[in-house]
C-alpha cells in the first residue's frame, strides 16, 4: 500500500493510517476524540478539532522540511498533544519513533543516532533534556516543542535529505532491551495500517472509550491510533496510578483498558477500590508478562467477566492470540488452571504454527517454536538484515523467539523464550513452567526463573521471588512445597527473596539484570 498523494489539501503525501483518521473525522466531526483532565476539570477535543490540530502540526513539519524520507522522534510523557503530533508525522509520510521519556539521556541520544532521526519533538517540560540530547547527536536536524509544532518557520528550509529506502517506512519501535542493546522494529505504512485494521476487526466496538494510562511510547500508542481510526474516544492519563485509573473509569465511563500484570495487581490492591464504579468496563486487557492465576481469579471476582488476555510482541503487536472474556469462564465459574495459563487462540488476522527445530509442525500439547504470519507483523529490523533473517521463516511466517504449545482446542500456552532455555543435567527446563508453579504458592507475589552456570549440573535452575505484602516467604519451605509439583530436575536449586523484581518501563521483568547481578 504506497503512500496516497491524493488528498483534499492538494498534491501532498498522506499515509494510510492518517487517511483513515481523516476520513473518520469527516464522518463524525462532533464526536469526542480525545479527553484528559486539566486542573481537575475534564477537557475534550472533538474529531473535527483534533484533525484541525493534526493539519496545523503537519504544516509545521512540512515547514521544517520533514517528509516521507525522514524520521521524527517524539519524546514526551503521556499527553494528548503526543497523539496529535504522531498523527501529524504520519500525515506527512514521515516515520514515527516513540521515545520513552524515562530513559537516560545516553540511551535516548543513542537511539536517535542509531536510527538517524531528523527531528526531535519534545514535551516543554523536557526542554533541558532535549538540549543535552541535541548536543550529543550531531546529525539531528532540529528540536521543536509540542506547543510550537504547528508554527511554520519564517525561513522555511528545503526538504531534508533522506534515504530513498525509507520512503515506505512508517515507524521504528525500539525493542525493550531486556536482553541487551535495543533493535529497531520497522513497520511500513502498509503494515502499520494493518495494525489499525486488525484492531477494528478484532477488538473495536462502537462507542468505545479507551483509557490510555500505560506509556504511549509502547503498545498504548498503537492502540490510541487504532481507537481513533475506529471512531472511539481516548482518555489520556499522564501515567499509571491505580487510584487515578479507577477514578477515570468511573468518571469517563471507560469501556476498555490495557494493563500489565503489575498494573492489574495494583488495581486489585488499591485502597477504597470498591468505592469506584467500574461497571462500564467491557474489556480489561492484561498481558505483557505471566499473570498469577490467583490474581486472575480475584480480578474476575472484582471486575466481573471482562478480563481479556492475549499475546503480542513489538514485532507482532497485540494480535497473535486473544483470550476472550467469555473464555475465562466455564459454566459461569473461572476456567480451569490449564485454560487460565493460556494466552488464548489465534485471532482472525493471525496464523500460528508450533514447529520443531527442523520446521516441521508439532502435535497438540508438544512444545516447540512459535511462528506467526499476518499483515500486522513487522517489515523487519531497521537496517539489520542479519537480525531480520534470524526471524524470517518460509511462507511468510516470522519466528516469535518464544516456545509454546497449542492444546486440542487451539489455546496457546507460552513456555519460555528460546534463549531462556535452561539445560540442567542434560534435561531441558523452560522457565515459564517453573515460574507458574512457584508463583502459585501462598505468599509469593511474582517470580523470575533463569539458569546460572553450575559445575555439577552445567546450569542450575534459580528462582528469584518477591513476597506479597505482609507475607514472609522461606526459600527452603518454598523449595519443599514445589518439588512434588515440579520434580527434582525442574525444582530450583536456589531460591532468593527480594523486595522487588527489576523491570523496564513496559512492566517486563529484566532477567538480564538478575543474571548479571548474580554473576558479578
Amino acid at each position: 500500500m504506497p503512500l496516497d498523494t491524493t488528498t483534499t489539501a492538494g498534491d501532498r503525501v498522506i499515509s494510510p493510517v492518517a487517511r483513515r483518521i481523516r476520513d473518520r473525522a469527516a464522518a463524525q466531526p462532533d464526536a469526542v476524540c480525545l479527553r484528559w483532565e486539566f486542573d481537575g476539570e475534564p477537557v475534550e477535543l472533538t474529531y473535527r478539532r483534533t484533525w484541525v490540530g493534526v493539519e496545523a502540526a503537519a504544516e509545521g513539519l512540512r515547514g521544517r522540511g520533514i517528509g516521507p524520507l525522514n524520521k521524527v522522534a517524539v519524546l514526551s510523557p503521556n499527553d494528548p498533544r503526543v497523539v496529535v503530533a504522531t498523527i501529524a508525522v504520519l500525515t506527512v509520510g514521515a516515520a514515527w519513533l516513540p521515545v520513552n521519556s524515562r530513559e537516560s539521556v545516553d540511551t535516548i541520544a543513542g537511539l536517535l543516532e542509531q536510527f538517524g532521526c531528523d527531528l526531535l519533538v519534545v514535551h516543554p517540560d523536557l526542554r533541558a533534556v532535549a538540549t543535552e540530547i541535541a548536543a550529543r547527536v550531531p546529525g539531528l536536524g532540529g528540536v521543536v516543542e509540542l506547543d510550537q509544532l504547528s508554527s511554520v518557520p519564517a525561513d522555511r528550509p528545503a526538504a531534508r535529505a533522506g534515504d530513498e529506502a525509507d520512503r515506505e517506512l512508517a515507524a521504528i519501535f525500539p525493542t525493550g532491551g531486556t536482553t541487551g542493546r535495543p533493535k529497531g522494529v520497522a513497520f511500513t505504512h502498509e503494515r502499520l495500517a494493518a495494525i489499525v485494521d486488525a484492531y477494528a476487526q478484532v477488538q473495536a466496538v462502537p462507542g468505545d472509550v479507551y483509557l490510555a494510562a500505560a506509556p504511549l511510547t509502547h503498545v498504548g500508542g498503537r492502540i490510541c491510533l487504532s481507537v481513533v481510526a475506529s471512531g472511539g474516544a481516548v482518555v489520556i492519563l499522564p501515567s499509571f496510578d491505580e487510584t487515578a485509573v479507577l477514578a477515570a473509569i468511573d468518571r469517563h465511563r471507560v469501556t476498555t483498558l490495557t494493563v500489565t500484570p503489575t498494573m492489574l495487581y495494583r488495581l486489585l490492591d488499591a485502597p477504597h477500590r470498591d468505592s469506584y464504579d467500574t461497571s462500564s468496563l467491557r474489556a480489561l486487557v492484561y498481558g505483557g508478562a505471566p499473570t498469577a492465576l490467583s490474581r486472575i481469579r480475584e480480578a474476575l471476582a472484582v471486575f466481573g467477566p471482562v478480563l481479556e488476555g492475549g499475546y503480542g510482541q513489538t514485532e507482532s503487536p497485540m494480535f497473535i492470540t486473544r483470550f476472550r472474556a467469555d473464555e475465562h469462564l466455564v459454566d459461569g465459574a473461572a476456567a480451569p488452571d490449564v485454560r487460565l495459563r493460556s494466552v488464548g487462540r489465534p485471532t482472525a488476522v493471525s496464523e500460528v504454527r508450533i514447529v520443531d527445530p527442523e520446521g516441521d509442525d508439532l502435535p497438540a500439547g508438544e512444545p516447540g517454536r512459535i511462528l506467526v504470519r499476518g499483515a500486522f507483523t513487522m517489515a523487519g529490523y531497521y537496517r539489520d538484515p542479519a537480525a531480520t533473517a534470524s526471524r524470517t521463516e518460509a511462507d511468510g511466517f516470522r519466528s516469535t523467539g518464544d516456545i509454546g504449545f497449542l492444546d486440542a482446542d487451539g489455546f496457546l500456552t507460552l513456555v519460555g523464550r528460546e534463549t531462556d532455555l535452561i539445560i540442567t543435567g542434560g534435561f531441558n527446563v523452560y522457565p515459564a513452567e517453573v515460574e507458574t508453579v512457584v508463583a502459585a504458592q501462598p505468599g509469593v507475589r511474582e517470580c523470575a526463573v533463569f539458569g546460572l552456570p553450575d559445575q555439577t549440573w552445567g546450569e542450575a535452575v534459580v528462582a528469584v521471588v518477591s513476597a506479597e505484602e505482609g507475607a514472609v516467604v522461606d526459600p527452603g519451605a518454598l523449595r519443599r512445597a514445589v518439588r512434588p509439583l515440579l520434580g527434582g530436575v525442574k525444582t530450583p536449586k536456589r531460591i532468593e527473596v527480594v523486595d522487588e523484581l527489576p523491570r523496564n518501563d513496559n512492566g517486563k521483568i529484566l532477567k538480564r539484570v538478575l543474571v548479571e547481578e548474580r554473576q558479578a
